[in-house]
């Protein structure tokens, strides 16, 4: 029989390896995502800072709008990474997560991928078409944003089911962060006019579409009135999917 010593000792081991497991999911799920977006949001607004103090004469109206829809975009995004910063330090624990690494990696591929957009560069166009895939940015951010706002501490990054939300823009789609980081992406593939962008963004769709999937097997999973709910919402465009 065990002693009183040697039972409260393997209580205690027990009891770190449980304080340490719990302190590496706190890092991974919440600190150091947290601290990415966080930092990024900060470098962005060095550079927006850094845009703005080192602005030229404006020669016309055009160039001018096209400078300051740049601006709101790049603002737009520092408000959205802030707010994922802060929703990625407060989200719930999950009550259920996608069973394998694959699903993880597809995940990761889709969030950051269109960043490889800035490979290609920006190609040399004019005034108005930076207008036109600024504003498409922008529009895209803000969405996200909002939809991110009604998401709230149910955010994640790989398939999760933390609690299902279907009030605002969720109550029509079942996906609208992604509707607007696509929509955003678009402007991306504008404001680059190259190939290597315009192929960047088709496997960021596919990349999306399959996020999607394995989100909804999941939520399906937990949640029994998920079936109701995709039954009487679109996935990303009502009437269309």
């Amino acid at each position: 029989m065990a002693t009183q010593a040697e039972t409260s000792g393997w209580n205690w081991t027990q009891h770190v390896q449980a304080v340490g497991r719990e302190a590496l999911s706190m890092a991974a799920g919440r600190v150091v995502p947290s601290a990415f977006f966080l930092a990024s949001a900060l470098a962005k607004l060095q550079a927006l800072a850094d845009l703005l103090r080192d602005r030229h004469d404006l020669p016309d109206r055009l160039v001018a709008l096209s400078f300051y829809a740049t601006c709101a975009y790049r603002a737009a995004t520092i408000v959205f990474f802030l707010l994922i910063a802060a929703f990625f330090a407060i989200r719930l624990n999950p009550v259920r997560s996608s069973p394998g690494a694959w699903q993880t990696i597809v995940a990761l591929a889709g969030t950051y991928c269109m960043m490889l957009v800035s490979v290609a560069g920006q190609a040399n166009v004019s005034p108005a078409v930076t207008i036109v895939a600024a504003v498409i940015m922008c529009g895209g951010t803000v969405f996200s944003a909002l939809a991110l706002i009604q998401l709230g501490r149910s955010l994640s990054i790989s398939p999760e089911a933390r609690r299902l939300v279907t009030t605002g823009l969720y109550a029509v789609i079942r996906h609208p962060m992604y509707l607007g980081e696509m929509l955003g992406s678009v402007g991306m593939v504008l404001q680059s006019m190259s190939p290597v962008s315009a192929l960047v963004f088709a496997v960021f769709c596919l990349l999306q579409i399959k996020r999607m999937d394995y989100e909804e097997g999941v939520l399906q999973s937990v949640f029994p009135d998920y079936c109701l709910y995709r039954a009487r919402t679109a996935r990303l465009i009502p009437g269309i999917y």
